[in-house]
């Protein structure tokens, strides 16, 4: 330590008793150095409580010695000590804050101050890689406004990167409530449960239009708007068919599909002819009843096309709201004539459920 004692340290110590000996009265930022310990300056106001290591009290005097590390004094220069490197810009290869104030003050005039809130317990915060020179974001406000970042659930080792592509000054704003951002890329499912009850009231609204790519499911109903009239409900849209058999004049029961569709209270049926040779005379009936849902209100009696002895004439279908069975007749309800040909022709029928 020769470039030490003869470069600037006023007071070598052989041991720690001798560094309390040293009258700091009316003493600056002095340097000693002890052996086996290296080197320590005076801050002739400070109070902190000594440990006889890194801070030492003196037995006569106010202030404190605080041991300096070795990296804080060796220049660049030829490794040799310079009292500039103590008084201008100090090089630490780590610094303890006083435990009162727990702050970094830069600069002189305008000066910069870092605060650390005293965690509940102690806490070691990493500023990670960015990959290439970066910003730290300040947000503008008092100290008693904050904005916490949650990554609990997240794995480790794994980074979330926000992407902007901003071409000017923009402006993004959270809004007051407890929630979840919405992303492009995954389904989303929204939780508020508002009900709409016009164009501005609901739990989304769109000042303009809405496109849907592909299929909108909508649980109650839609409402529709009518020219000088009141938007109404459409509650209820099926399509749908029933595939069933027909029997009574064949020596075996014919295959038919009814096609099914309702919009609200309207129901539509039809189907294509179906005829054989006939070899017994009677009506014809669908084996299999249609759905609640798709009956008429009361017993309906529809005039359709039929084939009876290879003859298109007309007919009935008699639709039993009770049952949901049909049955087709000749003329008047009369049966079909037990020879040649016969059966129902393609037809439709439609009805309002009331």
């Amino acid at each position: 330590m020769a470039n030490l004692t003869a470069t600037i340290i006023e007071y070598p110590c052989a041991n720690l008793a001798a560094l309390k000996a040293i009258d700091t009265t009316g003493r600056g930022n002095i340097l000693a150095e002890v052996q086996t310990l290296g080197v320590y300056q005076l801050n002739p106001t400070s109070v902190a409580a000594g440990d006889d290591r890194d801070i030492v009290a003196p037995t006569v005097g106010p202030g404190r010695w605080y041991r300096l590390t070795l990296a804080s004094l060796i220049t660049t220069a030829g490794g040799l000590i310079d009292s500039a490197s103590i008084t201008a810009t100090p090089s630490f290869t780590s610094e303890t804050l006083s435990a009162t104030t727990n702050q970094l003050v830069l600069g002189t005039t305008n000066t910069t101050t870092v605060n650390s809130i005293a965690p509940a317990a102690s806490r070691v915060y990493s500023i990670q890689d960015l990959g290439a020179a970066g910003n730290v974001v300040l947000a503008e406000g008092t100290t008693a406004k904050n904005i916490a970042f949650d990554i609990t659930g997240s794995t480790d080792a794994k980074t979330m990167t926000l992407v902007s592509s901003h071409t000017d000054d923009r402006s993004i704003t959270f809004p007051d409530a407890t929630g979840t951002l919405v992303t492009l890329e995954n389904p989303q499912a929204f939780t508020d449960a508002t009900d709409a009850t016009n164009a501005t009231t609901a739990a989304i609204t769109t000042a303009g239009g809405l496109g849907v790519a592909k299929k909108l499911y909508v649980g109650t109903g839609i409402y529709v708007p009518t020219t000088g009239g009141t938007a109404s409900e459409l509650n209820f849209y099926e399509k749908t068919t029933l595939a069933t058999t027909l029997t009574g004049i064949w020596a075996a029961d014919q295959a038919i599909t009814f096609r099914i569709e309702r919009i609200g209270s309207t129901v539509t049926i039809s189907w294509d002819g179906t005829v054989a040779a006939v070899n017994a005379a009677a009506t014809v009936t669908i084996n299999d009843a249609f759905l609640a849902r798709f009956r008429p209100s009361a017993n309906m009696y529809i005039p359709i096309g039929v084939l009876d002895n290879s003859v298109e004439t007309s007919g009935w279908c008699v639709f039993t709201a009770a049952t949901g069975l049909m049955v087709f007749s000749v003329g008047a309800f009369a049966n079909y004539t037990n020879a040649n040909n016969g059966g129902i022709l393609g037809g439709s029928i439609s009805f309002t459920q009331t």
